[in-house]
């Protein structure tokens, strides 16, 4: 496992596995940085040494989460970073065939799947995505992109994932899907990145009279209250939008916290 090449290189194979199961939120993370990566594709495409790098660095950053003198407003931090990225990635791989919308979010509001057919369009048009080609503008074609833009995605999963398993090991509001707020922060962060992403390219809003971009941005804000001491951001998020929610003019996916 490359938890254990990387973090038994300076502590020993045997002391780094007393070390990871030194406490139950130790041992959550050391597991979840294992399995989440078997989710992805990532030792395909990355050198083993890559794996560990970065394996190594999760382990760190946990036993940061672990120590901080606030551990829950320290793994929230890195988990909304994450999250945001990753939701960057996402809008541009979802499709709307529904058995390709493996998030569940395509069809809500603002997101449509719809960008992944554009995905060289989009690439040439932001030159931070170009750079990951590592290709010049006009060498950048669909299938560099969608490359680049996978291979993104189970990293920042891959990382995201981690931090949100240290979350739900903190007891940070880990109920249900309905009403623990990462999911939902999730959904709206990937209906910024989709508007974001149109305006950057120059196509239309995905979300209809939102000329303003108003719906957009709310969507947006609730990275503030996940950022902020809200026991569920999500019940923070939907109170302060609670006008517009009941108006239509937000159509978050998820029930009333």
């Amino acid at each position: 496992m490359g938890l254990l090449n990387a973090v038994g290189r300076a502590l020993g194979r045997r002391a780094a596995l007393k070390d990871m199961k030194a406490s139950p939120f130790r041992e959550a993370c050391s597991l979840a940085i294992s399995q989440k990566l078997a989710d992805t594709k990532l030792r395909d495409h990355w050198s083993a040494d890559a794996v560990e790098r970065i394996a190594g660095w999760l382990w760190q950053e946990c036993l940061g989460i672990e120590a901080h003198e606030n551990p829950r407003a320290r793994c929230r931090y890195l988990l909304v970073d994450q999250t945001l990225a990753r939701s960057r990635f996402e809008v541009l791989i979802m499709e709307p065939a529904s058995d390709k919308n493996v998030t569940g979010f395509v069809g809500t509001q603002g997101i449509t799947g719809k960008l992944h057919a554009h995905i060289d369009e989009i690439f040439r048009a932001d030159e931070e995505l170009r750079d990951l080609t590592g290709l010049p503008l006009r060498e950048v074609d669909w299938q560099a992109a969608n490359d680049a833009a996978v291979i993104m995605m189970w990293k920042t999963y891959w990382i995201s994932s981690v931090f949100n398993v240290a979350r739900v090991a903190l007891h940070d509001n880990a109920a249900d899907d309905e009403r623990d707020w990462y999911k939902p922060f999730f959904h709206s962060a990937c209906v910024a990145s989709e508007h974001f992403t149109r305006q950057k390219a120059g196509m239309p809003s995905a979300i209809g009279d939102d000329a303003d971009g108003m719906v957009a941005l709310a969507y947006h804000s609730f990275m503030e209250f996940t950022l902020s001491e809200a026991p569920s951001p999500l019940k923070a998020w939907r109170d302060h939008y609670r006008d517009w929610i009941d108006a239509g003019r937000l159509k978050p996916p998820f029930g009333a916290d």
